[in-house]
């Protein structure tokens, strides 16, 4: 419903390299050449230091419908989210689990190997407006097989959303990682079972994969993968992790996806950013040495 985070940034001031001070003014539209704004958020603190931003807010909702949906299938679900998005309709809330993730937020209420996968979904605004957009929301959930069930798995979604999910697993010997991608719609179910597949066939039952959906938009979707790999020493976890990167990014590039959604670079990413990006890679780098050419940042 509120855009991403270079939709919310309106004006920021940064410390360059050299100590200069960049004032970005708040404007509600430009057209002075390619956003510096969006050059410095996702810029990972290499071009300058990001002092203040002037961020876009909006009014408390009024009003606010949630529930969750079931599916049979992924397929199905993915159907579904695809085309509310494409209707324009503007959930605040919008999270597709595959059936692994799925069997996690319902608990104890249905076995997992009955159940299918949920949507969770939800509107808010103008009370009218956001019943109107339940409403045309749900008509679409049906027609892709989706039924309402109780809303058990989203209030316990929302009583542990900012809980670690990583954290005893850690501690008990585990290897617990993210790897969240983009990509288009015609590609989100394929490029999904392949990773799963291919992960399988790699590693068998010494990890496993899963994912869920929460950042949609008319052309795809953030596919947002969690990697479980059980108690492990360091050599044989490390090499686990890194074979399931692989995979990941492998997939992601040939399936015309982009290999970070919102995370960022990172340390992992970084072998696979030259085919990503290009001759885009060597813009960046000219940048980045024409703005700090001692490399303080």
């Amino acid at each position: 419903r509120y855009g991403s985070i270079e939709n919310m940034v309106v004006g920021l001031k940064a410390v360059l390299p050299d100590g200069r001070f960049l004032n970005v003014k708040h404007a509600p539209r430009r057209s002075v050449g390619p956003s510096i704004i969006e050059m410095f958020l996702g810029s990972e603190g290499t071009l300058g230091v990001i002092v203040e931003v002037t961020l876009r807010i909006w009014r408390k909702p009024e009003y606010s419908i949630e529930q969750v949906i079931e599916f049979p299938s992924l397929a199905d679900g993915i159907a579904a989210l695809r085309r509310l998005m494409q209707a324009e309709l503007r959930p605040m809330l919008a999270r597709l689990y595959d059936q692994p993730e799925t069997a996690i937020w319902c608990g104890e209420d249905r076995k997992s190997d009955s159940c299918g996968v949920i949507l969770m979904l939800g509107f808010a605004g103008d009370k009218m407006v956001a019943r109107a957009e339940n409403e045309a929301a749900l008509a679409v959930c049906a027609e892709n097989k989706g039924v309402t069930v109780p809303s058990t798995a989203l209030e316990r979604w929302k009583a542990k959303r900012f809980q670690s999910h990583s954290d005893v697993f850690v501690s008990e010997g585990g290897f617990y990682d993210t790897i969240e991608i983009s990509a288009p719609w015609s590609e989100q179910a394929g490029l999904y079972d392949e990773i799963c597949r291919d992960v399988a066939q790699r590693v068998g039952s010494q990890a496993s994969v899963s994912a869920h959906w929460s950042h949609a938009y008319s052309d795809g979707a953030c596919m947002y993968i969690t990697m479980k790999i059980p108690s492990a020493d360091d050599d044989t976890g490390f090499r686990i992790h890194g074979e399931i990167w692989e995979i990941v990014m492998r997939k992601c590039l040939e399936k015309n996806g982009c290999i970070s959604h919102h995370h960022g670079i990172g340390f992992f990413r970084i072998n696979w950013l030259s085919k990503e990006l290009n001759e885009g890679l060597s813009l960046l780098q000219g940048l980045k040495s024409a703005m700090d050419p001692k490399h303080i940042l």
